[in-house]
């Protein structure tokens, strides 16, 4: 099986180098200029690229007021010793950008900016939990953000030690209908001011 798959992709890169091929001469051939705009229009979109990336860089590094900050209760399994809370910043950011790299990256930009606070970034349904591990020694993301799903009443996600997203799912009354609070807010309503 192994021979026919390689045996297949050969046959596959040699046709797509025919057809590279064809192109180049019709382009060349007919005389219109086509891999001219072809490699122009190449050029352009590289350009776009690299100035949606330096301008995404300073989008990361633009400071963000947090909804809200005070310390979090985890319960005993998760706070370190001797603290009855975690120190947390709740940020909601906007959903409009649709590169998940930004938010991990906006995350640690935060942490790097202040590591001696848990932050919590949420966007939409989005949640992503950062924590700096040298101010954390002992806390896992992944375990925190869980914990943080259970008390707002539900969701799925997991993570490393540092960083770790999920998704929060809307929560219900008992009479089944949805409670009418964001995700944001029930993350807030979770937060002791300090």
């Amino acid at each position: 099986m192994g021979k026919a798959a390689s045996q297949f992709l050969i046959e596959q890169d040699r046709m797509v180098s025919r057809l590279n091929q064809d192109l180049k001469s019709y382009a060349t051939s007919a005389g219109n200029g086509l891999d001219l705009k072809v490699n122009k229009m190449k050029d352009h979109v590289s350009d776009i690229s690299r100035q949606y990336t330096r301008l995404l860089e300073k989008l990361v590094k633009t400071p963000a007021t947090p909804v809200s900050q005070g310390t979090i209760d985890l319960g005993a399994s998760l706070n370190p010793a001797g603290m009855s809370g975690i120190p947390v910043k709740v940020h909601q950011l906007d959903s409009d950008i649709q590169d998940q790299e930004f938010y991990s990256k906006k995350a640690n930009w935060l942490k790097e900016q202040d590591p001696e606070a848990m932050h919590v970034l949420v966007w939409d349904e989005n949640i992503l939990v950062t924590l700096d591990q040298k101010q954390f020694p002992k806390m896992h993301a992944g375990k925190v953000l869980k914990t943080l799903l259970e008390q707002v009443g539900g969701g799925k996600g997991g993570g490393q030690p540092q960083l770790a997203r999920g998704k929060i799912i809307a929560t219900t009354t008992a009479s089944g209908s949805d409670d009418g609070r964001s995700p944001v807010e029930r993350l807030v309503s979770l937060v002791q001011s300090s």
